[in-house]
């Protein structure tokens, strides 16, 4: 007998979104520690997927999957959640099984999507920055907290080398570009009163 169950609630589903994420052709993995409430699963699909048919079967499909697969190479006490992506309720049943198994060994090791991670830890990096900028005593009552989160964020260089050593021609100037837009963006208008 397993210890899977599912999930129901909606807040479960948001919070699974605070996980890990493994990206496959065919739908997307969140793994997310839920607290010690076993093995639970959960499957999203989109209206953008297609019709209410296209969409259960997709369901159906997924659910199959996984009350397969997370007995064996589920991760303990984590939520697991399925989304949907277009084409894959065209996929073979086959590849699709596979590439679950592999989304489950990176989340497994820890291995979420590098590009993600690292968009994550630009978006904390400008917050901090904003922090220490606009609210500098904050910062300096949270001094411990602050030498931590700038330690977390260290982490930025070895993740750009990961992702540049996967693409070393093409990625070292798409980042450089990606991290000037992106700093650009992030950085506050200041307007003039009238």
């Amino acid at each position: 007998m397993t210890d899977l169950s599912v999930i129901r609630k909606r807040a479960d589903f948001l919070s699974a979104n605070r996980g890990l994420r493994v990206a496959r052709p065919g739908f997307v993995l969140l793994a997310n520690p839920n607290g010690g409430l076993g093995k639970r699963f959960g499957v999203t699909v989109t209206k953008k997927i297609g019709n209410a048919v296209v969409r259960n079967r997709m369901k159906r499909r997924f659910r199959e999957l996984l009350r397969a697969a997370l007995p064996e190479l589920g991760l303990p006490d984590h939520d697991h959640v399925l989304i949907g992506r277009e084409g894959g309720v065209e996929r073979d049943f086959a590849q699709l099984r596979d590439e679950l198994t592999v989304a489950l060994g990176r989340a497994a090791e820890g291995k979420g999507d590098p590009i993600d991670h690292y968009v994550i830890a630009m978006c904390a990096r400008q917050l901090v920055q904003g922090l220490r900028r606009d609210h500098g005593a904050f910062w300096q009552g949270h001094a411990s907290d602050a030498k931590r989160l700038n330690e977390q964020l260290g982490a930025l260089a070895p993740l750009r080398e990961r992702l540049v050593a996967r693409h070393p021609t093409e990625m070292p100037r798409f980042l450089d570009w990606f991290d000037e837009w992106f700093l650009r963006r992030a950085t506050p208008v200041v307007t003039e009163a009238p």
